[in-house]
């Protein structure tokens, strides 16, 4: 998925003639993830001797091909990496479990612009992500090991804001907050909701 990303990129920077309008955005930031567990945990969360941790926080980025078709409006989309989560948990004399869940995908989302001066804008946005989400688990039970490895591709919903600055006619800086609703299989791979709050640079052509 990552090279399909940068092939589309690639060859839009390829063509001979760049229309007006077209920009590329390349962005990193910090992901959060907020998994939930309630499928992997199953019976034995709650009862004597139970304990877990979770970590949520990792490293994102995406890279992104758009086209602003006048001051208020544009359309972006291209790939996305919503890092890494990870879950621990172990009931005394029982045993242990531990699970990883990672995201990444294909975007695209139209952005409504409202600029504010000649340099300053602010932009909403909403889309879609084809998800591909994938988990790793590791199941220690009465001195017996078991490992798991599952995959999931759905569409999840897309919500962003963010503000822009333009350092001259070509490049600009952005910030954004991302918002990804029900990421991955609840019932393979687990299902999370992901935020990414990124800085990034845009080059318009």
């Amino acid at each position: 998925m990552k090279k399909l990303a940068l092939i589309t990129i690639c060859s839009a920077l390829a063509f001979p003639v760049c229309a007006e309008g077209f920009y590329v955005v390349g962005a990193v930031g910090q992901t959060t993830t907020d998994l939930d567990t309630s499928a992997v945990e199953g019976p034995s969360a709650g009862k004597p001797g139970f304990s877990s941790t979770t970590d949520g926080s990792d490293t994102g980025y995406k890279l992104q091909l758009g086209y602003k078709f006048n001051p208020y409006l544009a359309v972006e989309g291209g790939y996305v990496n919503l890092g890494r989560a990870s879950y621990q948990a172990k009931q005394v004399g029982v045993g242990q479990l531990s699970h990883s869940f990672r995201a990444q995908g294909l975007n695209v989302a139209a952005v409504g612009i409202l600029p504010l001066g000649e340099r300053f804008s602010l932009f909403a946005k909403g889309g879609l992500l084809m998800a591909q989400a994938e988990s790793d688990e590791t199941l220690t039970k009465y001195g017996y090991t078991t490992t798991y490895s599952f995959r999931s591709s759905k569409l999840s919903e897309n919500l962003g804001v963010g503000m822009g600055f333009d350092l001259t006619k070509r490049v600009a800086l952005r910030a954004e907050y991302d918002w990804f609703h029900n990421v991955g299989d609840k019932d393979k791979t687990g299902q999370a909701n992901i935020a990414m709050l990124s800085a990034g640079v845009v080059f318009k052509f």
